[in-house]
C-alpha cells in the first residue's frame, strides 16, 4: 500500500500523475494531466462523467491538445505509477 505517489515525465508534452491511497485491488484517487507539444488548431472540446465503469466516478476534459483526468475509487484496473517509471 502506498499513500501518496506521483510522477513527472517530458515526452513531446508534459505528463503529471498523482496517485492517493494504492492499494493492490484498487486506489482511492487518480490524477492525471497531459499536454502535447503538437497543437491541435480545431477547437476539439469532450467532457466525459462516468459511473461504475471500471471507476466508482469518472471525470475526463480534454481541450485541443490538453487532457485531465480525476478518477475515484478505480478497482478494474488500477493504476500503478512504479510500472510508469520502468517504461
Amino acid at each position: 500500500m502506498k499513500l501518496f505517489d506521483k510522477f513527472y515525465d517530458y515526452d513531446f508534452g508534459h505528463s503529471a500523475y498523482l496517485t492517493i491511497g494504492q492499494f493492490e485491488n484498487f486506489n482511492v484517487f487518480d490524477a492525471e494531466f497531459h499536454t502535447s507539444e503538437y497543437w491541435d488548431w480545431s477547437p476539439n472540446i469532450r467532457l466525459t462523467l462516468s459511473i461504475f465503469d471500471g471507476k466508482v466516478f469518472s471525470f475526463n476534459l480534454q481541450m485541443w491538445s490538453v487532457s485531465f483526468d480525476l478518477d475515484f475509487i478505480s478497482y478494474r484496473s488500477p493504476f500503478n505509477l512504479s510500472h510508469t517509471r520502468e517504461l
